[in-house]
């Protein structure tokens, strides 16, 4: 089916592509500041304390991932008319709000974190509270991210713009995610050495997550050419 025979029965013959470029420019984009986050936290490991700029850093930039991700399928929910049928598109727009506030949040933990190794107290919290505290903030947002993801597959499927099966890949990838961290975090899994695998499962597929948004955005600019 050829590009302006999708736009004519969608009824968009003389809406410009300008708003699903956007879209898909955001999306690819999206992914580049997880991936330079997640490279400096592998760098410098965690807590933020033990490399206090590049900590900061590394959690700026995965604030600035899921809120450059929302910008773009908020893009992409006003360009496509069959997003807006139902509540799937909505509500993936709704969490991904969330996961901003969470991504804010996450940094301020991080500056926590960084402002409280001046104190000598600091030693004796940092196992108990700062490490699981941050701990719960990444399976927060791999739950966050999973839904939204998950519930724009959903919405996707059921559109013309790409394959039925990028609208799916991410439904089950999304959902897998949401069920992983969802079972660590209520029950109180830990990751890492000492960690439990659902946990380690949950925080690798996060770059699963970003990589599907980027092959969406690809797709999405191939439907505007």
């Amino acid at each position: 089916m050829s590009n302006d025979t999708v736009r004519h029965e969608r009824g968009l013959e003389n809406e410009s592509p300008a708003g699903l470029r956007r879209a898909s420019a955001a999306l690819v984009v999206a992914g580049i500041p997880f991936f330079v986050g997640g490279a400096l936290v592998i760098q410098t490991d965690t807590p933020p304390s033990l490399s206090p700029t590049l900590g900061m850093l590394s959690h700026a930039l995965w604030a600035l991932a899921i809120a450059i991700l929302a910008v773009g399928v908020v893009t992409l929910v006003r360009y496509e008319p069959a997003l807006r049928r139902g509540l799937a598109g909505y509500l993936s727009v709704g969490v991904l709000g969330l996961g901003v506030y969470h991504g804010l949040q996450w940094v301020t933990w991080a500056y926590v974190d960084v402002r409280g190794s001046a104190f000598a107290e600091h030693e004796q919290v940092l196992d108990v509270i700062v490490v699981p505290y941050g701990a719960g903030h990444l399976l927060m947002y791999c739950i966050l991210l999973g839904t939204a993801v998950s519930l724009l597959g959903w919405a996707l499927h059921r559109s013309a713009l790409v394959a039925r099966a990028v609208g799916w890949a991410g439904v089950v990838l999304g959902a897998l995610t949401v069920v992983a961290a969802t079972i660590s975090l209520v029950s109180a899994f830990g990751g890492g050495s000492d960690g439990h695998a659902l946990f380690d499962g949950a925080t690798l597929l996060l770059p699963v997550l970003y990589l599907w948004a980027m092959v969406l955005g690809g797709s999405l600019y191939r439907q505007a050419e």
